[in-house]
């Protein structure tokens, strides 16, 4: 079966929806594969198998099993898919990525994909965990961690102890030392996620902290580790990845904490904008 017979459905969607049957070796490729994300182009099968921990031929099966003739064939597709680096889909691009209405299109389809998969149940316990969290703590990397401020912003609204880690200064094992009773941690974590995240969230984890995890579908291994998953689409149609699904994830979350929050969060609301007029000049 050629890579095109799999026709639009993407290769982690495929993965996903195969995963609760397969053995604990595919699974484990499965889970690296996700992981790699947009460099999957970039490695061998080999290397793939070497970092699952499985032999080439159980790797190979795999593959067959994801509908692709080899790995050159997965590979191929999944170049095509989101190119090997930033560069090489602007390349390859021919300069479409500029297209408005491509890029609409996309951010249409990246919000209703993220919000069709989205259980209201997912974010009634996720709304429910943050408000009654005696500190909210925000993780984030890289990219991700511009997202993890714009939390911080929003739920300083409606919660008086919301902290972004780690702070100017501090380690993450300084943090983490004090995790404790009451907190919930609200990971961010669109790839590329280095590993520290999810050493991080193990250890929310060890502590008995709940995680809210806001991330892209292919964040399996942090995914598993969370207690409440917001998976978001983040495809874009130029080199970069998009992060207004993520964002207006982010925002629906918040309103939701807001109106788990109730009285609290009206009073403290209104104890703001009375600071605004003391404090603040807002043209």
């Amino acid at each position: 079966m050629q890579a095109q017979a799999l026709g639009d459905q993407e290769l982690g969607d495929r993965i996903r929806s195969l995963y609760p049957g397969l053995t604990p070796g595919e699974r484990r490729l499965a889970e690296t594969m996700l992981e790699i994300g947009s460099d999957l182009p970039a490695r061998t099968a080999a290397e793939i198998a070497a970092q699952a921990g499985t032999s080439q031929a159980t790797a190979a099966r795999f593959f067959r099993r994801l509908g692709y003739e080899s790995w050159a064939d997965l590979r191929q597709q999944a170049r095509r898919a989101s190119g090997a680096s930033p560069f090489e889909a602007l390349v390859e691009s021919g300069g479409r990525g500029a297209d408005l209405g491509r890029h609409l299109a996309q951010e249409v389809e990246n919000l209703t994909r993220s919000f069709g998969a989205i259980p209201p149940e997912a974010f009634e316990e996720a709304s429910r965990l943050l408000s009654g969290a005696r500190r909210i703590l925000v993780l984030g990397f890289r990219t991700s961690q511009t997202l993890a401020l714009h939390a911080r912003a929003l739920l300083l609204h409606l919660h008086p102890r919301v902290q972004v880690l780690p702070q100017t200064g501090m380690t993450l094992a300084e943090e983490g030392a004090t995790l404790g009773d009451g907190d919930v941690l609200l990971a961010i974590g669109f790839r590329r996620r280095p590993a520290r995240l999810e050493a991080f969230l193990e250890l929310a984890v060890e502590r008995g902290v709940p995680v809210v995890l806001l991330s892209d579908p292919a964040a399996a291994v942090a995914m598993r580790l969370a207690t409440v998953s917001l998976p978001a689409q983040i495809r874009g149609t130029g080199p970069f990845d998009s992060y207004v699904a993520g964002l207006s994830v982010l925002s629906h979350l918040a309103a939701r904490v807001a109106e788990a929050g109730g009285e609290a969060v009206r009073d403290r609301l209104a104890a703001i904008e009375a600071l605004h007029e003391r404090l603040d000049s807002f043209g």
